[in-house]
């Protein structure tokens, strides 16, 4: 019986990934050491035709994705911690706070999904957060709006005087 994953095997040069390839081949679940050997590959054309191969198996070749939108309504953050690539101080002269129009010519109608973080600017309001929300959601109805770190909200619970159980 010919192999199915055979020109893979044949196109690897990672040969710890030749466990993998024949568990993947045979249907078998994978360990957290199998996950470990792949993240630590630089094999990665070998990795993506496993994918590839599993993604065929499960659901042929339909392949879905999602219109999105990040946005990052300010950049100026007071904590100034590691989390963030883009954070700077408000005197900064790449600081930045977009005005919910600026967020609304982002946004179209195929949007389906909406990320919102951004820094933690000193001087927006409770409202400010607020009022982005409503926006967004009223310009992209259908989307998705996944909103804010725990940071920002930390933040947002503070200005608003408000509970987390109020707030949320």
């Amino acid at each position: 019986m010919e192999r199915i994953l055979a020109d893979v095997e044949k196109l690897c040069f990672d040969k710890e990934l030749f466990p993998i390839i024949q568990k993947v081949e045979k249907s078998e679940r994978l360990t957290f050491e199998d996950g470990m050997t792949i993240m630590g590959t630089e094999d990665l054309n070998t990795v993506g035709m496993l994918a590839d191969y599993v993604k065929r198996q499960r659901v042929g070749d339909k392949v879905y994705f999602v219109v999105n939108r990040h946005i990052n309504p300010s950049n100026i953050c007071a904590i100034s911690c590691r989390f963030c690539a883009f954070g700077v101080t408000k005197k900064s002269a790449n600081a930045y706070e977009l005005s919910h129009e600026q967020i609304l010519s982002m946004l179209s109608d195929d949007i389906r999904e909406v990320h919102i973080v951004g820094g933690e600017s000193p001087d927006l309001p409770y409202e400010y957060y607020l009022d982005l929300l409503r926006t967004v959601r009223e310009s992209a109805p259908n989307a998705s709006i996944k909103a804010f770190t725990m940071v920002e909200l930390g933040r947002i619970f503070a200005v608003s005087g408000k509970s987390m159980d109020e707030t949320i």
